[in-house]
């Protein structure tokens, strides 16, 4: 979900995924995800699809996987709710959400905590929180049309949860 770079959809080839399925909303993300697999040489396991999420929750379009992947996906204020709906339609009974955020948002984890608190309701008990890893991350950004290294490595939390 939410595709940007590619950086997930890369990454999760290079570790052996057999197909990988990267989604956006913005068309020059897919063109730069697509630019970096074929980059790494996994462009034959990493397709790419322009994905609306409110759409895709109203639509119930998605199909159901093993493995979501999202990255810096929950920058926007009321989207948490999206989210859970988008990962309760689209990742398997069984399956994980591997969920990455950037620390330095004005937010901080309050949008992370409002998802956690939507997904792991008592009540329901849809996902497990796994684990909750700080990293420390160096990538190259887009700027101008062309990537470029960023300076500074950034702190992102990820979180593994299991349905």
């Amino acid at each position: 979900l939410g595709t940007g770079s590619g950086l997930c959809a890369v990454c999760a080839a290079l570790a052996d995924a057999s197909s990988v399925l990267a989604t956006d909303c913005e068309p020059r993300a897919l063109s730069f995800a697509t630019y970096n697999a074929v980059e790494n040489g996994v462009a034959s396991r990493v397709n790419t699809a322009l994905l609306e999420w409110d759409e895709a929750v109203e639509r119930k379009t998605l199909a159901s996987y093993d493995v979501v992947l999202g990255a810096d996906i929950l920058y926007g204020v009321g989207v948490a709710p999206t989210i859970a709906k988008l990962l309760r339609n689209t990742v398997r009974p069984g399956g994980y959400a591997i969920l990455t955020d950037a620390t330095d948002r004005p937010y901080k984890e309050a949008h992370m905590a409002d998802l956690l608190h939507l997904l792991c309701k008592l009540d329901e008990s849809d996902f497990v929180v796994c684990s909750r890893q700080p990293m420390s991350v160096t990538m190259r950004a887009e700027q101008n049309m062309r990537f470029k290294p960023i300076d500074n490595p950034f702190a992102v939390n990820t979180y593994v949860l299991q349905r």
